[in-house]
């Protein structure tokens, strides 16, 4: 499985849209600023993923978001889930839940 996954910027409040095999790991690269594009975004909330069966498909569908006309479908993606989840995505403080939990990393929703 592959997965398009987005992460919302608390300090930056933009958002970045990646694909990746292991969605787990790359989550943790992210909050360790092992990846360069977002190590200055940090704190990231993962707060949408899409499960695709081939990398050909995820990274189209990727590279589609990234674009001017995905721009919208990705505006539209964020408000569905900020007002989904409004009372977690923007909390003060991503890390002030439980060790853990998902929310411990500052993710939105529990990682797949």
């Amino acid at each position: 499985m592959y997965w398009v996954y987005f992460l919302y910027s608390k300090s930056r409040e933009n958002v970045y849209v990646g694909c990746t095999r292991n969605l787990r790991k790359r989550l943790k690269e992210h909050q360790d600023g092992l990846v360069e594009s977002t190590r200055k975004r940090r704190p990231l909330i993962l707060f949408h993923t899409e499960k695709y069966n081939s990398l050909s498909t995820a990274r189209r569908r990727e590279k589609y978001l990234k674009s001017l006309y995905g721009c919208r479908e990705r505006k539209r993606i964020l408000e569905e889930c900020f007002k989904k989840n409004k009372h977690r995505a923007l909390c003060a403080n991503p890390y002030g839940f439980a060790p853990g939990s998902a929310e411990s990393h500052g993710f939105c929703i529990e990682p797949p």
